[in-house]
């Protein structure tokens, strides 16, 4: 073999190898994006997910948050109800008080007019009793004399 033509093998040799080195770093990074692909592509996937049960959490939250207002508005309308019934309620306290006054009013006067019957009642009985007495003295002096 000639000089030249060894030398122009050797060279077409260093080509080779060096296509052969980039060839290895081109596959490597072929390696590399295939491998950062399938990452990528799992990440998306579990993102997703996340992003689906986001929207279900939010769907969730969207529902206790409507439900919490509906409340609050019949906690509202059941405040309003309770000052109206306890103004009912002192009003009707009031009116029961005063005539729960009025009654004890009445008691006391008619228990009163009881003490005052019951004394006329006694005296009638001793009067009556008198006069039973009287009248049975009497018979009896008609009678025997």
């Amino acid at each position: 073999m000639s000089f030249e033509k060894e030398k122009e093998l050797s060279k077409k040799l260093k080509q080779f190898k060096k296509m052969l080195s980039e060839s290895s770093a081109i596959i490597n990074i072929s390696s590399k994006i295939k491998k950062l692909n399938s990452e990528v592509s799992l990440t998306r996937k579990n993102t997703d997910e996340t992003h689906n049960e986001i929207q279900k959490l939010a769907g969730e939250s969207q529902k206790l948050h409507e439900d919490i207002i509906k409340n609050s508005k019949e906690i509202g309308d059941l405040r309003s109800n309770e000052e109206e019934a306890f103004k009912n309620f002192a009003n009707l306290k009031k009116i029961f008080n005063d005539i729960n006054n009025k009654l004890k009013e009445k008691l006391s006067e008619m228990n009163g007019i009881r003490e005052k019957i019951n004394k006329f009642q006694l005296e009638e009985d001793e009067k009556r009793k008198l006069e039973e007495t009287i009248f049975l003295m009497l018979s009896e002096q008609i009678f025997s004399g």
